[in-house]
């Protein structure tokens, strides 16, 4: 994965494309009491919906791919889906977007808990 690991909060804008990138993967290892880790994704592209899936790793964020999220669909124009998801076991926490019929941007913000 090319993403450096990002800290325990923080926020990602950009732009679709037909394959899956990666907005934002977490190094989840120490992170909070609860070890949880909450995401917010916003659509602010105003006609065309998105994917994104979610993607856990357990002894770092190159090993095996455990799928915390399957491929979901968000709508378009504002439409947000809050998300939180148990991360305690995981060492990396990889958050994928992509298009659906054509390029959309986004926001995505997250925060261990």
């Amino acid at each position: 994965m090319d993403a450096k690991l990002a800290t325990s909060s923080g926020l990602k804008t950009g732009t679709t494309t037909a394959g899956y990138v990666v907005a934002a993967k977490i190094d989840t290892r120490g992170c909070g009491y609860q070890g949880k880790t909450h995401f917010i994704l916003t659509n602010t592209g105003a006609t065309n919906s998105m994917y994104y899936k979610i993607t856990g790793y357990l002894g770092s964020e190159n090993g095996t791919a455990i799928e915390l999220r399957a491929e979901t669909s968000i709508a378009a124009a504002g439409s947000v889906n809050d998300v939180t998801y148990i991360v305690t076991p995981y060492a990396a926490v990889v958050f994928e977007v992509k298009n659906n019929a054509g390029a959309t941007t986004y926001s995505l913000e997250w925060c261990t808990l």
